[in-house]
């Protein structure tokens, strides 16, 4: 009587451990492939989150920033040019004090005509009576108020 043989023991050795690695990698690949798909949903979920709490995060950041410029804009505009400005003019004036009050601009006791004296010479170029050039030049009389300050204003 012939015994009926299971199908596996007519397999070989190498035959058993190549099934074995085929239904591994099989189950391997599901495990993979679930894997996948669980990450592609937390992608999207991720994406979505973002969308929902980033656009608020923006609006108020434009918002803010809108608000920054108008107080750049106004402080600028009512409080640092008139400030420069103001300060510009007192700058003018305290100049013109100073420049007053150092006796840079004096009264004059004679006019300018008084003051001053003219020479003209002519002198000769070439012997024989040639062409002649005329020098002429001007002298300032010193004020008798200059005198008695030792002031020399040539």
């Amino acid at each position: 009587m012939l015994v009926p043989m299971h199908p596996v023991l007519l397999l070989d050795g190498w035959q058993i451990a190549l099934y074995v690695v085929v239904i591994l990698v099989a189950l391997l690949s599901v495990i993979a492939l679930g894997l996948i798909a669980l990450l592609i949903l937390e992608v999207l979920f991720l994406v979505r989150q973002l969308r929902s709490e980033i656009r608020p995060v923006i609006e108020r950041t434009q918002q803010t920033v809108r608000t920054v410029q108008g107080t750049a804009e106004f402080v600028s505009a009512g409080l640092v040019k008139p400030a420069i400005q103001t300060a510009g003019i007192a700058a003018g004036v305290m100049r013109t004090i100073a420049v007053l009050r150092s006796g840079v601009i004096r009264p004059r006791d004679r006019t300018a005509a008084h003051d001053t004296m003219v020479t003209r010479e002519e002198y000769a170029t070439g012997p024989g009576g040639g062409p002649t050039v005329e020098r002429t030049e001007y002298v300032t009389r010193l004020s008798s108020s200059a005198q008695e300050r030792g002031e020399d204003r040539r």
